[in-house]
């Protein structure tokens, strides 16, 4: 969200005041965050963002499997198997429960099967790695009572695990983030969420009642002179929408300028909400119907 907002900010809403990260903030308790630190203070933190990278790297290895842009052949191949002792068990386990299973089954896809093993036994593996170091370094002294975060970070995979996890990192992303596709994938996703955030600046009602009223709400905790761009008059609404999305916020003589700073920032942090929450497939079809295109991505 605040990549989305910092864009935003940079390509058309050039007349506005620099944004603070507080300005994402509905409490006034950033400097609680430690947004200094290099890791997360506390353990749910820290739990959720190794976390995010096992499912990162395991619906990796999955969708390059599906795609076919790699094999249990490349895959081998690729891993230098031969000098990863924890690989070669991993693979050894894998082959071990497929043989079992082959076993008189003759429908038994030998790729998709080691692929959905693979991807069951690199998350396992993973999470045991992490549980035992976490075991050795809970130090009491790493976690500061007072201010109630740790000081270093705990949670975390051992030497290990780091080389087999940035091997298969280099992987995928020599076989398939570098792809052409998914260039243009990219580059697409980044072009919809982009055209998104400009259309409902430029047109605030175009956004969700719930929205529209979270933004009033925000508002009213800062000025009186607000209304609701829901349910109020038109001739009103719009001449509220122009003042905060047009006005020129540099101009020292602009009445209520302060004011309007604060609309349009609550502005664009309720937009930027609002497309965070949407899934991949809401957003393309949003952003099909404003373009007004009927093909599908």
């Amino acid at each position: 969200m605040v990549l989305l907002f910092i864009k935003a900010k940079k390509h058309f809403i050039k007349d506005s005041p620099d944004y603070d990260i507080e300005d994402f903030f509905n409490y006034p308790y950033s400097d609680k965050l430690s947004l200094d630190s290099e890791h997360f203070i506390t353990l749910e933190g820290q739990v959720v963002a190794i976390a995010d990278e096992i499912a990162q790297r395991a619906h990796d290895i999955d969708d390059a499997f599906k795609s076919g842009k790699i094999n249990h052949d490349t895959f081998y191949k690729l891993c230098d198997f031969r000098s990863k002792p924890e690989l070669i068990e991993i693979d050894k386990e894998i082959k071990k429960d497929m043989n079992k299973s082959e076993n008189g089954n003759l429908l038994i896809d030998y790729n998709d099967m080691y692929r959905a093993q693979l991807c069951s036994k690199i998350i396992s593996y993973f999470i045991d790695d992490v549980v035992n170091t976490f075991k050795s370094n809970r130090h009491p002294e790493l976690f500061n009572q007072k201010e109630h975060k740790w000081t270093k970070k705990v949670i975390h995979f051992s030497e290990t695990a780091m080389r087999i996890n940035d091997i298969l990192d280099n992987m995928i992303k020599q076989l398939v983030l570098n792809s052409a596709e998914i260039s243009r994938f990219d580059q697409t996703a980044s072009d919809i969420i982009t055209e998104l955030f400009k259309y409902y600046y430029s047109n605030p009602l175009s956004l969700g009642d719930g929205t529209l009223r979270r933004l009033f709400k925000e508002m009213s905790k800062h000025t009186d002179n607000c209304i609701c761009l829901r349910g109020s008059d038109i001739e009103l609404v719009r001449e509220e929408i122009d003042k905060i999305i047009k006005a020129d916020l540099t101009e020292k003589n602009l009445d209520n300028k302060n004011e309007y700073i604060v609309k349009r920032k609550l502005l664009a942090r309720c937009i930027a909400d609002h497309i965070s929450g949407m899934t991949d497939t809401f957003a393309i079809n949003e952003y099909r119907d404003i373009k007004g295109i009927t093909k599908t991505f």
